[in-house]
């Protein structure tokens, strides 16, 4: 009985260390889209911030999705290491869009598991 004890026990306490650790919890805070072209190639810059509302660091898969006028979707994934606490601004340059302006082009900037 003793055993069987000794053994309920440092499974119970294994359970409570892994089980109430606190871990990162992300919110996307906005997003947005800027023009990075150069001379020679058009590029849409889109920028998510994420804020890291847990009590422990981690990394996020962030989701971009840009919207072509003409009905093109591009699609993009980052990670990011982000501290608890922390906010973190994210970016990816998208080189394949062909944007007929800014204004009419929508953006979504998701998170992942």
């Amino acid at each position: 009985m003793r055993i069987f004890s000794a053994v309920v026990g440092m499974f119970i306490i294994g359970l409570g260390c892994s089980g109430l650790a606190p871990g990162p919890s992300f919110r996307v805070i906005n997003h947005g889209l800027s023009d990075c072209s150069t001379l020679l190639d058009v590029c849409a810059r889109m920028t998510c911030a994420i804020s890291n509302e847990g009590k422990a660091p981690g990394t996020a898969r962030v989701q971009f999705a840009l919207y072509d006028p003409n009905g093109t979707v591009h699609r993009a994934t980052e990670l990011a290491d982000i501290p608890a606490g922390q906010v973190s601004s994210i970016s990816h340059d998208f080189k394949e869009a062909r944007l007929a302006g800014l204004a009419e082009t929508r953006v979504e900037c998701t998170l992942s598991p």
